[in-house]
């Protein structure tokens, strides 16, 4: 198996731990919908598109792998995670810019994870735990469907 779909789910869902949930915080109105980033091709193991279904309490990830490159033909693998939201606050990241920082939690496995991601305009932009520092991809970002 490639790993390729697992690189999305690494940017997207970091730190993993259990814990447990601030109850009652919902997603913010303007991360609600559906969010498509297009094709990513890896260097040397084909190539991916994912897709955030946003709600009101949960976020679901949807991605696509391919052995080819430009997301050609059939996916060899598809993922769909649903994770509950709970808003934890504001932060700055090392760019410098205030994002929004929420845990997403896993019912099925009980864990949690963090996740910090900024919004501008149409565009979404997760940001990835490095370092002890959280920097935002804004290489790669998700575009608000209409």
């Amino acid at each position: 198996m490639r790993s390729i779909a697992l690189i999305f789910v690494v940017l997207f869902v970091s730190a993993c731990d259990n814990g447990s949930s601030n109850s009652g915080a919902t997603v913010p109105e303007e991360a609600r919908g559906t969010w498509r980033r297009g094709c990513l091709d890896s260097a040397n193991s084909g190539s991916t598109q994912s897709t955030l279904e946003i709600s009101e309490t949960t976020i679901t990830w949807i991605s696509k792998g391919y052995n080819e490159t430009r997301c050609a033909g059939d996916p060899f693998l598809e993922t769909e995670d649903s994770l509950d939201y709970s808003h934890i606050g504001m932060v700055v990241t090392s760019d410098g810019i205030e994002a929004t920082h929420a845990r997403l939690i896993n019912n099925e496995s009980e864990s949690n994870s963090e996740i910090m991601y900024y919004i501008d305009g149409l565009n979404l932009y997760i940001a990835s735990h490095a370092e002890n520092s959280w920097v935002l991809d804004f290489e790669h970002p998700f575009v608000k469907q209409q």
